[in-house]
């Protein structure tokens, strides 16, 4: 802390730091309460929709077996595609042939 008047050494105002490290710490400690709350209600929601997927993967596995086919087939359909392109680089875009 800084002395407002050099001889008196019973006038103490506290420096632009400790100022500043003051604001930040109640502006943290307000805001912890609501952050903590928001994440146990995110964590409990989280939770409950993990329990509901899982029930309904029980309940209606040919759905789900459906869902993982159809995506199988795109991924392996996309890489097909990525692979004819990759390749499709490698030929040159015009081929010239001389005649004698």
């Amino acid at each position: 802390m800084e002395t407002l008047n050099p001889s008196s050494s019973d006038l103490h105002a506290p420096s632009g730091l400790e100022v500043e490290s003051a604001s930040w710490r109640t502006k943290l400690d307000a805001v912890r309460p609501r952050v903590l709350n928001m994440k146990s209600k995110v964590s409990a929601g989280a939770s409950g929709v993990a329990t509901k997927v899982n029930g309904q993967l029980h309940a209606k596995p040919a759905l789900f077996a459906g869902i993982a086919a159809g995506l199988g087939f795109a991924l392996g359909l996309s890489g097909r595609i990525a692979r004819r392109r990759r390749a499709m680089k490698r030929i040159p875009a015009y081929v010239l042939v001389e005649a004698c």
